[in-house]
């Protein structure tokens, strides 16, 4: 996830105040943070959709005050997570230097 997408989190804090959004809304939010890979009608279908009741009361607002305060920690995180995968490249899933996996012996 990258720290863009985590500012979701500010314009959606809870699912009634999402299933309120207008399709033009839900365009021009995902062209902002360049989402292209999802569609503003699929995204309006899933807001619309009964939101997940939960048991105490006051659990929604809860995690809705709660969310905003993980962001610094994602913004701090994100970079330490691609920062290395941009400089050696992607793991290949391979060990020792002949590319094959070490096994123990039994």
């Amino acid at each position: 996830m990258s720290p863009g997408s985590g500012s979701c989190l500010n314009w959606l804090p809870r699912p009634l105040r999402a299933a309120r959004l207008t399709e033009a809304k839900i365009t021009r939010l995902l062209q902002q943070y360049r989402i292209r890979r999802i569609a503003a009608a699929e995204v309006r279908t899933v807001l619309k959709t009964k939101p997940l009741t939960l048991a105490p009361p006051g659990a929604a607002e809860a995690a809705a005050e709660h969310a905003p305060l993980l962001l610094p920690q994602l913004r701090l995180l994100h970079p330490q997570r691609t920062d290395p995968v941009r400089r050696i490249g992607p793991p290949t899933g391979r060990t020792g230097r002949t590319g094959r996996r070490f096994v123990r012996a039994p």
